[in-house]
Protein backbone atom coordinates (compact mmCIF):
# COMPACT_ATOMS: atom_id res chain seq x y z
CA UNK A 1 0.00 0.00 0.00
CA UNK A 2 1.31 3.26 -0.56
CA UNK A 3 1.77 6.07 1.84
CA UNK A 4 0.37 9.37 1.31
CA UNK A 5 3.82 11.23 -0.09
CA UNK A 6 4.39 8.73 -2.54
CA UNK A 7 0.57 8.77 -3.35
CA UNK A 8 0.87 12.82 -3.39
CA UNK A 9 4.04 12.41 -5.98
CA UNK A 10 2.20 10.39 -8.22
CA UNK A 11 -0.57 12.61 -8.14
CA UNK A 12 1.91 15.71 -9.15
CA UNK A 13 3.62 13.60 -11.59
CA UNK A 14 0.59 12.83 -12.86
CA UNK A 15 -0.73 16.62 -12.87
CA UNK A 16 2.50 17.51 -14.66
CA UNK A 17 1.92 14.91 -16.91
CA UNK A 18 -1.37 15.89 -17.86
CA UNK A 19 -0.89 19.65 -17.99
CA UNK A 20 1.62 19.36 -20.78
CA UNK A 21 -0.26 17.11 -22.95
CA UNK A 22 -3.90 17.65 -22.34
CA UNK A 23 -6.02 18.91 -25.41
CA UNK A 24 -8.69 19.98 -23.06
CA UNK A 25 -6.46 22.10 -21.20
CA UNK A 26 -4.61 23.45 -24.50
CA UNK A 27 -8.61 24.18 -25.97
CA UNK A 28 -9.15 26.90 -22.48
CA UNK A 29 -5.90 28.21 -23.35
CA UNK A 30 -7.00 29.38 -27.06
CA UNK A 31 -10.63 30.00 -25.75
CA UNK A 32 -8.72 32.77 -22.97
CA UNK A 33 -6.13 34.13 -25.62
CA UNK A 34 -9.39 35.08 -27.42
CA UNK A 35 -10.28 37.51 -24.90
CA UNK A 36 -13.27 35.08 -23.52
CA UNK A 37 -13.92 33.94 -20.34
CA UNK A 38 -12.60 30.47 -18.83
CA UNK A 39 -16.09 28.49 -18.53
CA UNK A 40 -16.02 26.55 -15.37
CA UNK A 41 -18.20 23.96 -13.82
CA UNK A 42 -18.64 23.84 -9.82
CA UNK A 43 -18.05 20.22 -8.55
CA UNK A 44 -18.49 18.72 -5.58
CA UNK A 45 -16.94 15.78 -4.28
CA UNK A 46 -17.72 12.94 -1.50
CA UNK A 47 -14.89 10.85 -0.74
CA UNK A 48 -14.50 9.89 3.42
CA UNK A 49 -10.71 9.52 2.29
CA UNK A 50 -8.61 12.63 3.06
CA UNK A 51 -5.66 11.72 0.66
CA UNK A 52 -8.26 10.29 -2.49
CA UNK A 53 -10.58 13.77 -1.43
CA UNK A 54 -7.23 15.64 -2.23
CA UNK A 55 -6.64 13.74 -5.50
CA UNK A 56 -9.39 14.32 -6.81
CA UNK A 57 -9.83 17.84 -6.42
CA UNK A 58 -6.21 18.56 -7.60
CA UNK A 59 -7.04 16.88 -10.98
CA UNK A 60 -10.18 18.79 -11.13
CA UNK A 61 -8.72 22.26 -10.24
CA UNK A 62 -6.38 21.49 -12.99
CA UNK A 63 -8.97 21.13 -15.40
CA UNK A 64 -10.52 24.71 -14.08
CA UNK A 65 -13.50 23.35 -12.39
CA UNK A 66 -14.54 24.86 -8.66
CA UNK A 67 -14.53 22.19 -6.57
CA UNK A 68 -16.10 21.32 -2.85
CA UNK A 69 -15.05 18.80 -1.07
CA UNK A 70 -16.77 16.88 2.03
CA UNK A 71 -15.60 14.13 3.57
CA UNK A 72 -19.08 12.87 4.66
CA UNK A 73 -22.53 12.45 3.01
CA UNK A 74 -23.96 13.75 6.60
CA UNK A 75 -26.12 16.71 5.85
CA UNK A 76 -25.40 16.79 2.24
CA UNK A 77 -28.49 17.45 0.19
CA UNK A 78 -28.46 21.01 2.46
CA UNK A 79 -24.72 21.62 1.38
CA UNK A 80 -25.95 19.93 -2.46
CA UNK A 81 -29.09 22.78 -1.79
CA UNK A 82 -26.91 25.63 -0.90
CA UNK A 83 -24.35 25.15 -3.55
CA UNK A 84 -26.09 24.26 -6.05
CA UNK A 85 -23.00 22.34 -7.95
CA UNK A 86 -23.24 21.34 -12.19
CA UNK A 87 -21.35 18.08 -11.16
CA UNK A 88 -21.36 15.37 -7.87
CA UNK A 89 -18.39 13.29 -7.45
CA UNK A 90 -19.30 10.27 -5.04
CA UNK A 91 -17.13 7.63 -3.51
CA UNK A 92 -19.06 4.71 -3.40
CA UNK A 93 -17.60 3.05 -0.13
CA UNK A 94 -18.16 5.20 2.81
CA UNK A 95 -19.10 4.73 6.45
CA UNK A 96 -23.29 5.94 6.94
CA UNK A 97 -24.96 6.16 3.55
CA UNK A 98 -22.76 4.62 0.92
CA UNK A 99 -22.79 6.06 -2.58
CA UNK A 100 -25.54 3.97 -3.84
CA UNK A 101 -27.48 5.57 -1.20
CA UNK A 102 -26.49 8.92 -1.44
CA UNK A 103 -27.00 8.59 -5.58
CA UNK A 104 -30.37 7.00 -4.93
CA UNK A 105 -31.49 9.49 -2.60
CA UNK A 106 -30.31 12.89 -4.46
CA UNK A 107 -31.88 11.23 -7.88
CA UNK A 108 -35.07 10.86 -5.95
CA UNK A 109 -35.61 14.54 -5.45
CA UNK A 110 -36.62 16.81 -7.44
CA UNK A 111 -34.09 19.71 -6.82
CA UNK A 112 -31.37 17.29 -7.42
CA UNK A 113 -32.88 14.83 -9.75
CA UNK A 114 -30.66 16.65 -12.69
CA UNK A 115 -27.80 17.18 -11.32
CA UNK A 116 -25.43 14.33 -12.67
CA UNK A 117 -23.76 12.02 -10.46
CA UNK A 118 -20.54 10.68 -11.30
CA UNK A 119 -19.21 7.60 -9.30
CA UNK A 120 -14.90 7.51 -8.33
CA UNK A 121 -14.71 3.94 -6.84
CA UNK A 122 -12.62 0.75 -6.08
CA UNK A 123 -16.18 -1.13 -6.97
CA UNK A 124 -15.19 -1.87 -10.67
CA UNK A 125 -17.37 -4.95 -11.13
CA UNK A 126 -19.77 -4.84 -13.93
CA UNK A 127 -22.48 -5.33 -11.56
CA UNK A 128 -21.39 -2.53 -9.36
CA UNK A 129 -21.17 -0.17 -12.45
CA UNK A 130 -24.80 -1.44 -13.38
CA UNK A 131 -26.20 -1.08 -10.15
CA UNK A 132 -24.94 1.92 -10.18
CA UNK A 133 -26.98 3.30 -13.13
CA UNK A 134 -29.71 2.00 -11.24
CA UNK A 135 -29.54 4.53 -8.46
CA UNK A 136 -29.38 7.48 -10.98
CA UNK A 137 -25.44 8.00 -11.74
CA UNK A 138 -24.20 9.33 -14.87
CA UNK A 139 -20.86 7.68 -14.72
CA UNK A 140 -18.28 5.88 -13.30
CA UNK A 141 -14.44 5.67 -12.97
CA UNK A 142 -12.69 3.06 -11.05
CA UNK A 143 -9.97 3.47 -8.60
CA UNK A 144 -7.51 4.18 -9.17
CA UNK A 145 -7.70 5.96 -11.89
CA UNK A 146 -5.81 8.46 -13.93
CA UNK A 147 -7.13 12.16 -14.40
CA UNK A 148 -7.78 11.74 -18.32
CA UNK A 149 -10.16 8.74 -16.97
CA UNK A 150 -12.04 11.15 -14.14
CA UNK A 151 -11.79 14.39 -16.78
CA UNK A 152 -13.52 12.13 -19.39
CA UNK A 153 -16.19 10.75 -17.18
CA UNK A 154 -16.84 14.47 -15.71
CA UNK A 155 -16.99 16.24 -19.55
CA UNK A 156 -19.32 13.30 -20.44
CA UNK A 157 -21.83 13.55 -17.83
CA UNK A 158 -21.79 17.51 -18.07
CA UNK A 159 -22.76 16.66 -21.72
Amino acid sequence: MMSANQRMSRVEASLVEWTSSCRFHDERADYREKGGMVPMSKIVVVDDSYAELQLIESYLKTAHHTVLSFSTADGLEDKIANEKPDLIVLDVVMPGRNGFQVCRDLKGDARFKNVPIVLCTSKGQESDKFWGQQQGANGHVVKPFKSEDLLQAVKVALG
